[in-house]
């Protein structure tokens, strides 16, 4: 910034000091330090490899938890011999028996789909694994069920590194992985360098993701990415930038826009719901149709907003992590720009005290009034 020119928004932390509460700002800054606490907390589980080996593996979890075990999944995916399900009710599959590994992932332990879904998998006498920070599941799993012991004491979303990597390495540990803990370790360096660009000392003249946030503000952020990976880091996106900047987006595939959603955005009236589209780029779409869709429907979209984000990394792990990370620092600033505290949700949890179990009802209340760390929203009910 050159003397005499005014500091941008985005470079001001009175701003942050004035809305971000609970230090938002801290829990985005350690993201990578987190990962690495996760990992090791799955390299911890204790247990024998197994001699015959299972028929499948199912990670079972609804809302931000549910969220981690899909991320699980695609991590997995093409380093695991078995089928990788993931399942978000309290549904198990028919194919899960005691030849089947189940790991159970609930934040805070008190969600009652997770907690039918642990007995039901006890039931058929899977090996069970239970990924949480405390309640009910890890009353029940104490003595008949392994439990990974994540961290407590932040909102949900915030804790889904612990809920992603931890499994990742205890698969590994598990002898049912080879590689996915090296690819997590690898994309948390990725993420590490990345955070030297993205955080908030670094400027708006220099910051990507501060460019993008003020390219989104005033806009309905319309993220596009293949059929891959690059489906998590837009429903990511979405999430982050719904509950930290209180502005609505949305996601779809580059299929979904050829088959005919464009034929609608095109039609928006601009100075009713402006979009701005994201394009999540990867450096090998140039070897599908996904790059002549991108440049295709540019052209159809050209009155609007268009910002190309290349997804970096080596292979698709770290093209998540890094995607999703990036995305994270997005909705913070939005969040900035929009003067909102990027923390609360007031809305979300005051359903979720309405859906808890008579059982939970009284703490769940507790906890909204006191604005307590460990917060609960209604997608985790």
């Amino acid at each position: 910034m050159t003397k005499g020119e005014p500091m941008a928004v985005l470079d001001s932390l009175e701003r942050v000091q004035s809305l971000d509460s609970r230090n938002v700002f801290r829990l985005l800054h350690d993201m990578p330090e987190h990962c690495e606490t996760a990992l090791a907390i799955g390299r911890s589980l204790a247990v024998e490899r197994f001699a015959i080996k299972p028929n499948v593996l199912l990670l079972v979890g609804v809302g931000d938890s549910g969220f981690a075990a899909d991320v699980v999944a695609e991590v997995l995916a093409d380093d695991v011999e078995v089928p990788v399900l993931t399942e978000h009710t309290a549904t198990i599959p028919a194919c899960v028996n005691e030849q089947s590994v189940v790991f159970i992932i609930d934040y805070l332990g008190n969600t009652p789909t997770s907690l039918r879904a642990y007995k039901a998998a006890q039931e058929r006498g899977a090996h069970v694994v239970c990924v949480t920070s405390g309640g009910k599941l890890r009353e029940s799993a104490a003595g008949s069920a392994r439990v990974l012991s994540i961290p407590a004491g932040q909102p949900s979303r915030f804790g889904l590194v612990y809920m992603a990597l931890a499994p990742i390495a205890a698969a590994q540990a598990m002898g049912l992985a080879s590689t996915s803990d090296q690819k997590a370790s690898a994309a948390i360096l990725l993420a590490k360098n990345a955070r030297e660009f993205l955080r908030f000392e670094v400027p708006t003249a220099r910051n990507q993701a501060k460019q993008v946030a003020e390219m989104l503000f005033g806009k309905v952020p319309v993220v596009i990415g293949g059929s891959d990976y690059r489906a998590l880091v837009g429903r990511r996106w979405v999430s982050e930038i719904s509950a930290n900047a209180k502005q609505c987006a949305l996601t779809c595939s580059f299929n979904d826009l050829a088959d005919g959603q464009v034929c609608a955005w095109e039609q928006l009236a601009s100075d009713t719901c402006e979009p701005a589209f994201v394009y999540l780029v990867d450096e090998l779409d140039w070897t599908t149709e996904n790059e002549t869709i991108r440049q295709a429907s540019s052209e159809v979209l050209s009155k609007f907003t268009r910002i190309d984000l290349e997804m970096k990394g080596a292979n698709n792990a770290e093209r998540l992590i890094y995607g999703m990370y990036f995305g994270d620092y997005v909705s913070y600033y939005l969040a900035l720009l929009r003067e909102v505290d990027p923390y609360k949700t007031e809305s979300a949890r005051s359903i979720a005290s309405r859906l808890a179990p008579r059982e939970t009802a009284t703490a769940t209340s507790a906890v909204i009034e006191k604005e307590a760390g460990e917060e609960t929203t209604a997608d985790e009910i």
